[in-house]
């Protein structure tokens, strides 16, 4: 479940390979400042309103919509904007090693996206190369925001993080779907396409759906599954020797909700192995960041620059920020000349203003603007119970 700068065609893509590396950090950035300082650092961080405790708002935070638009996450919705802003149009062609450059996702969740948009008949293969396939429909972002929006009731679930699923789904096959149901799951896709062509028209032609194209994209007998399938279907999970879904539901969170942080972020590999007791095993992944104080970047923009100076090339810098200061962190940075590191070097992560990750978050930085985390273990930072209801909530 992080602020990504959007994948603008395949050269932007070719970037975004360098992103899941240096994206791998951002876990450390919150592992070993749990402090208690007061509600004061707490309402300048989050901007709570006098008198308006986070400790009551809790129960408002898992709410349908809580994740912004336009965070890239590994579904068939993120995967064809991702061809739209690569500038391609009905009738382009495109290869699987075109579509890999644009989604940094693993090749098992490229792999579910690609099956989505052949079932929904927005491309198909071209018959004429292996791994070849032609665009069928023209779409803008802001069609595409709207077929998902529509299509969320039909859908009916929600992801990790309490958002309402449309075709941002990681499976849009009829078995997930029709929660295990294959007709009840092809009315559903019949249900979605019907809408796909209310808001694309005459652009589109529904493709047929049977029980052969549409009942499953998951292939129970591979010995890995991607991390979408591990999170989204709430799997038991491990990572390392002593981490695992058990453990952490014990702190009182949900363990595929930080999980899904620690994939995106590319602190765990985005693939598991599955082990003989039916669990999930991940790989850990130790890089070193510093975090930076969301304010602090927005209001001494300057002090920010000379501190991300000081960074060697292989470190990166994590703005912590609230959901709906994106667009003034990209103005800062592009006054200090350094927007071209965004998506980068510099990785910005949102979490909702009044949520208790927020206040987590608050209580790791303190009166502090930033924080030097390199060199910490994966095991030893989800002991801090903040870090750990950060991430729950962190997108």
């Amino acid at each position: 479940m992080v602020s990504r700068d959007k994948r603008n065609g395949i050269e932007k893509g070719e970037v975004g390979m360098k992103k899941k590396y240096l994206l791998s950090v951002l876990v450390f950035a919150f592992c070993i400042f749990a402090t208690s300082f007061g509600y004061s650092h707490t309402r300048n961080f989050i901007n709570l309103a006098t008198g308006d405790s986070a400790d009551t708002r809790s129960g408002r935070d898992e709410v349908e919509g809580r994740i912004p638009a336009d965070k890239d996450k590994g579904s068939f919705m993120h995967a064809w904007q991702a061809i739209v802003n690569a500038g391609l149009k009905k009738g382009d062609v495109f290869t699987v090693a075109d579509f890999e450059k644009m989604r940094n996702w693993s090749k098992s969740t490229r792999g579910y996206e690609l099956k989505a948009g052949v079932l929904l008949g927005i491309w198909k293969p071209t018959g004429k190369k292996e791994g070849e396939y032609e665009l069928l429909v023209d779409a803008t972002s802001e069609q595409i925001n709207e077929i998902n929006n529509a299509v969320q009731n039909i859908v009916n679930r929600k992801g990790v993080h309490g958002e309402a699923l449309g075709i941002d789904a990681h499976r849009l096959d009829a078995a997930w779907l029709g929660k295990g149901d294959i007709q009840r799951g092809m009315d559903v896709l019949h249900q979605i396409q019907m809408k796909i062509r209310e808001i694309l028209r005459e652009n589109y032609n529904m493709p047929t759906i049977t029980v052969e194209n549409a009942g499953s994209f998951v292939d129970e007998t591979l010995t890995t599954q991607p991390a979408c399938v591990v999170i989204q279907e709430e799997r038991p999970f491990s990572i390392g020797n002593n981490i695992t879904s058990e453990t952490l539901r014990k702190s009182d969170v949900n363990p595929h909700a930080v999980l899904s942080a620690l994939v995106d972020m590319g602190l765990v590999s985005p693939e598991a192995t599955r082990t003989p007791q039916g669990s999930y095993s991940f790989n850990e992944m130790q890089i070193g960041t510093v975090l930076f104080k969301g304010e602090f970047v927005m209001n001494k923009s300057q002090e920010f620059k000379r501190d991300f100076e000081r960074l060697t090339q292989d470190q990166i810098a994590v703005i912590i920020a609230n959901i709906g200061e994106e667009k003034n962190i990209r103005a800062a940075l592009e006054e200090v000349g350094l927007l071209d590191n965004l998506g980068e070097r510099i990785i910005v992560m949102s979490v909702k203003g009044d949520s208790p990750s927020a206040v987590a978050f608050a209580r790791l930085f303190g009166d502090k603007n930033s924080f030097d985390l390199r060199d910490q273990k994966l095991e030893d930072a989800l002991k801090n119970r903040d870090l750990v209801k950060g991430l729950e909530g962190a997108v």
